[in-house]
């Protein structure tokens, strides 16, 4: 059923001059884009550039994840105002400290969910059972995903060193796994009450971008190696 945009379009083209037509056929292929194998094209590779397909359950999963983190930083702003200094009671420290936590929690699991949709997929002949027992004595032991613990755990999928191809523009390997370990470390002292007196929430906003396209390179590296092994990429 075409929409009320694109009827009135469609009546407005053909009371206009032939140039006037054309341009108003071409909008109206753009408000249904489906009608246009062309301009169908063009939307879904944008949604694939801009993630809004094209995505793991692990990804969404930490989407959702973020989104408490995301909450937690919105309020941090509440409390203190917007700044940067401690506020009264120490309260915007302490939210501080829950994102950090929180932040270390949803790369963990999504390091989790990403490794068992691997296991699934390359070992897709295996009787479930079998793969629910794998999986239980792999992923479900995992604590703190760091640098050696994530090698250690894709290692069991044929990839042991499988963070040595994560870096983006600026961001060399080393520095990656810099970051992503100091976040592990971080983490464990603020859960055993040794947290440090500053937390500040621009490191905290910062490590929330880098886990975005730490997830975005992660999942690109097991999809190639899916591929790789079965000779299917995964609709991820």
């Amino acid at each position: 059923m075409r929409s009320s945009a694109s009827a009135a379009l469609a009546d407005e083209s053909a009371r206009q001059p032939l140039p006037r037509q054309v341009g108003l056929m071409l909008l109206r292929m753009a408000v249904e884009p489906g009608r246009s194998p062309v301009l169908q094209s063009i939307h879904s590779r944008r949604s694939i550039r801009y993630g809004l397909s094209m995505a793991s359950s692990a990804r969404k999963a930490l989407r959702a994840a973020l989104a408490d983190v995301d909450a937690l930083i919105a309020d941090h702003a509440i409390v203190t105002g917007g700044g940067r200094g401690k506020p009264a009671g120490g309260r915007g420290r302490e939210l501080t400290r829950a994102a950090v936590v929180l932040l270390a929690g949803a790369v963990e699991g999504f390091v989790e969910d990403l490794f068992n949709a691997t296991v699934d997929l390359i070992h897709a002949h295996r009787p479930a059972a079998q793969l629910k027992k794998f999986k239980k004595e792999t992923s479900g032991r995992l604590n703190n995903a760091d640098s050696a613990k994530t090698n250690a755990l894709f290692a069991q999928v044929g990839l042991p060193w499988v963070l040595e191809g994560v870096r983006w523009q600026k961001f060399s390997n080393d520095s990656f796994i810099e970051w992503l370990d100091s976040l592990v470390t971080m983490r464990n002292k603020i859960a055993h009450g040794r947290a440090p007196k500053r937390a500040l929430l621009v490191e905290v906003k910062a490590w929330r971008k880098m886990t975005e396209k730490y997830a975005d390179r992660l999942e690109r590296i097991l999809a190639a190696h899916i591929q790789s092994v079965t000779g299917s990429k995964p609709t991820w």
